[in-house]
């Protein structure tokens, strides 16, 4: 994982790495937590959803816009895998 210090710097080099060390539900609340974080350190950028247990993030903007929903997130999700 770390190659410097003898091996000891206590860094974790990459996300394969994270998810060697970490068991699934560990990886996805540490996941979670970054990620949230992020987004939260972006308020210019996106925003969480105000509605409760509305998961959705979307992209911050002066101008009114209309939001497709996930049906339409989804297609076009599956339009770039196909």
């Amino acid at each position: 994982m770390c190659f410097g210090h003898c091996s000891n710097c206590g860094q974790i080099d990459s996300v394969e790495d994270l998810m060697k060390v970490l068991n699934h539900p560990k990886f996805e609340a540490a996941f979670e937590a970054t990620f949230n974080s992020y987004v939260q350190s972006q308020p210019d950028k996106m925003h969480y959803c105000p509605t409760p247990d509305c998961p959705t993030i979307y992209k911050a903007s002066k101008e009114p816009g209309v939001f497709p929903g996930l049906n339409a997130w989804l297609r076009s999700v599956s339009d770039v895998e196909n």
